[in-house]
């Protein structure tokens, strides 16, 4: 499943390799933060996650550039 800003959906992690089975990819508006905010700075614009079912924990998510 995803979640997002206003809007969810979710796919079966089958038909998606690389995608974690049992989870949840959630993303926050932290880029909707002015680049110069202290916030913006530490999270390098976004704040993206990814909560497992099995283990219960959240893992960070990264943009291939990170």
């Amino acid at each position: 499943m995803f979640v997002g800003r206003s809007r969810s959906f979710a796919v079966r992690a089958a038909e998606y390799p690389g995608l974690n089975p049992n989870s949840i990819y959630f993303t926050n508006h932290w880029f909707l933060m002015p680049p110069r905010s202290p916030v913006y700075s530490a999270y390098g614009g976004h704040d993206i996650g990814i909560f497992d079912y099995k283990s219960k924990t959240i893992s960070p998510c990264y943009y291939p550039i990170d």
